[in-house]
C-alpha cells in the first residue's frame, strides 16, 4: 500500500518534478552534471567541488548507464528510491505494531515522509539507507541497522554518523545488560562479547567493502574528503545557513502570512511534530536509562523515539540549510511521531491532532500538483521539461538570442550546459563559495569573460550566483543585459 501511494504521488507531482528551472538552474540538474563530469574523467573533490559521498556517484553511474543521463531517468530513480523507503516504513509499521490511529498517520503523512523528488542521488541514497536502518532497528535488528547507517555515511556525511554513534551505544548497553536482564534479580551486569562481536560484524564488513570498492574506483583522496563532513560544514558557514536565519525563517515563521495560508503548508505539521518529538525523546531517554529490565519491544520503541528525537533536533540546530532542507529527513519525524503515539493516550491524541494538520497541508499540496497537469506542459524547445506557458515563451526567446553564439549558463546550480546543445559544456556542478574549488571558480570566471552570451536566472531569489562572492560578482557586473524576463535573462560582454 505504501509503495502504491509513492507511485501515485510521483505521477501526480510529475510535471512539478520535471520542471524546466529545477533542471536548468537547480540542484537536480547539477546532479546530472556530476554524473557527466565523472563519466568524462573528472575527479570529484579534486577537479570539481563536490560535497557528498562517492557511493551515490557509483550508483548513478550504473543507473544512468542503463536509462540514460536524462531528467526522466533522474525522476525514475527518485520513485524507485521512494518505493525502497516504503519498504522500510512498512517494516517499521509491522514491527512496532502501530495502532490504527498511528497507521492512519503513516498513510496521511507518507507523501511528507517520502518526498517525490530530492535534490540529488546523494540525498536519495542517504534517505533510503537511513529509512531502511530505522525499519531494521524497529525489528530489534541493531546490527543490520548499523550496517545500513554505515553505508549511509558513504552517501552523505551528515546524520548517519550520529545515528551510527547512537546505535553503537545502544548495542554495547544491550550486550552489557543482556545477562542481567535474562538472569533475573541478583545477577550482575556482564558484557556478552560473543553477541557484541556478531552484532558489529555486518557494519564492519560493510564499511571495509565500501572503502575498498570506492577507493579503487574514485581514489583515496576523493573518498577521504567525501567521508569527512568538513566540506559541508565550510559551505554552511560560508553561506550563513541555519534554521534561524532570515532565509530559513521563510519556511517556518508564521508572521507575515495569514493562518489559512500557513496551515496550507507543511510547516505547522513539521514544526509541531519536531517540538513534540523532542519532548517524547526526553521521556524515552529517561526510560532507557532507568528501565534496563523492560521487555524488548518496549525498549526498542523507546530507542526509536529517542534516536529520532536526537537526529531531528541536531538537524534543526546544526544542519538545517536553505528553506527546502526540511525535505531531507521528514521520514525521521513521521516515524518518531508514530512510535511516540504508543506511549499512552495523551501522546496518541497528539498524533491524531498532527495527522489532521498534515491532512490539510496534503490536500492543498496535492491539489497544486494536480493543477500543474493543466497549467504546464513539456515542449521540444525545453528539451521535454515542463513549464508554464510564460516560462516556455521566455526559454524560446533565450534559445533564439543565443543561437550561433558561444554561450555559458551561469547559476549556483543547474544542468543547462548538458541539457541544451547551445551551451558550453560544464566544468563544475556547484558555482558557490566554498562549494566550488578555487581553480574551478577561476576557470568559470575565465569562461564568462570569453563568452559571447551568458544566460542567468533573472533574480537572486530563484538561484542567481551568490552576490557576496566578490570575484564572480565583479565579472558579472561587466555584462550588459540584452533581454530579461521574469525567470531568465540573457547578457553579453560590454
Amino acid at each position: 500500500m505504501y509503495a502504491l501511494e509513492v507511485i501515485a504521488v510521483a505521477v501526480l507531482q510529475f510535471p512539478r518534478n520535471m520542471g524546466l528551472f529545477m533542471f536548468a538552474f537547480g540542484d537536480r540538474g547539477s546532479w546530472l552534471v556530476v554524473q557527466y563530469l565523472t563519466a568524462h574523467g573528472s575527479r570529484p573533490t579534486i577537479d570539481f567541488g563536490y560535497p557528498y559521498g562517492m557511493l551515490p556517484i557509483m550508483i548513478g553511474s550504473a543507473w544512468f548507464g542503463i536509462f540514460g543521463l536524462t531528467p526522466i531517468a533522474f525522476n525514475l530513480a527518485m520513485t524507485t528510491g521512494g518505493i525502497a523507503m516504503a519498504c522500510g516504513l512498512a517494516r517499521f509499521t509491522t514491527a512496532m505494531r502501530l495502532s490504527p490511529a498511528a497507521r492512519a498517520l503513516m498513510i496521511v503523512a507518507l507523501p511528507i515522509a517520502i518526498q517525490s523528488s530530492l535534490p540529488s542521488l546523494a540525498h536519495l541514497s542517504e534517505a533510503v539507507l537511513l529509512c531502511l536502518a530505522l525499519g531494521e532497528h524497529s525489528r530489534g535488528n541493531r546490527g543490520a541497522a548499523l550496517a545500513l547507517a554505515t553505508a549511509a555515511c558513504f552517501a552523505k556525511a551528515a546524520l548517519a554518523y550520529l545515528y551510527g554513534f547512537l546505535l553503537v551505544i545502544l548495542i554495547v548497553v544491550d550486550c552489557w545488560a543482556y545477562r542481567w536482564r535474562t538472569a533475573g534479580a541478583g545477577a550482575s551486569p556482564r558484557m556478552n562479547w560473543t553477541k557484541l562481536r556478531r552484532t558489529l560484524i555486518p557494519a564492519t564488513v560493510t564499511g571495509l567493502l565500501l572503502i575498498a570498492i570506492l577507493g579503487s574506483v574514485y581514489g583515496v583522496l576523493p573518498l577521504t574528503a567525501s567521508l569527512l563532513p568538513l566540506n559541508g560544514m565550510k559551505i554552511y558557514a560560508t553561506l550563513h545557513f541555519g534554521f534561524f536565519t532570515p532565509w530559513s525563517r521563510t519556511f517556518w515563521d508564521p508572521r507575515g502570512v495569514s493562518m489559512g495560508s500557513y496551515f496550507a503548508t507543511v510547516a505547522p505539521f513539521w514544526m509541531g511534530s519536531t517540538l513534540w518529538l523532542a519532548l517524547a525523546g526526553i521521556w524515552a531517554g529517561w526510560r532507557l536509562c532507568s528501565s534496563l529490565r523492560e521487555d524488548e519491544s518496549s525498549r526498542t520503541r523507546d530507542e526509536i523515539i529517542f534516536c529520532c528525537a536526537v537526529l531531528q533536533t541536531l538537524f534543526v540546530l546544526r544542519i538545517f540549510g536553505p528553506p527546502l532542507s526540511w525535505t531531507y529527513y521528514p521520514y525521521i519525524v513521521v516515524m518518531g511521531l508514530a512510535a511516540s503515539s504508543l506511549l499512552g493516550t495523551g501522546p496518541a491524541i497528539v498524533a491524531v491532532a498532527l495527522t489532521v494538520v498534515a491532512f490539510v497541508a496534503q490536500v492543498v499540496n496535492l491539489g497544486v500538483g494536480a493543477a500543474e497537469w493543466k497549467i504546464s506542459a513539456p515542449s521540444p524547445v525545453t528539451a521535454g521539461l515542463w513549464a508554464h506557458a510564460g516560462e516556455r515563451a521566455e526559454w524560446d526567446t533565450v534559445v533564439h538570442l543565443i543561437a550561433g553564439h558561444r554561450t555559458v549558463a551561469v547559476g549556483v546550480a543547474g544542468g543547462a550546459s548538458i541539457l541544451f546543445p547551445d551551451f558550453e559544456k560544464p566544468i563544475g556542478a556547484y558555482l558557490a563559495p566554498a562549494a566550488a574549488l578555487p581553480a574551478e571558480a577561476e576557470r568559470s570566471i575565465a569562461r564568462i569573460e570569453a563568452a559571447d552570451m551568458v544566460v542567468r536566472p533573472a533574480s537572486e531569489s530563484i538561484g542567481d550566483p551568490i552576490s557576496f562572492w566578490p570575484d564572480l560578482t565583479h565579472t558579472l557586473d561587466h555584462l550588459e543585459v540584452v533581454w530579461k524576463g521574469r525567470v531568465y535573462q540573457v547578457c553579453r560582454r560590454r
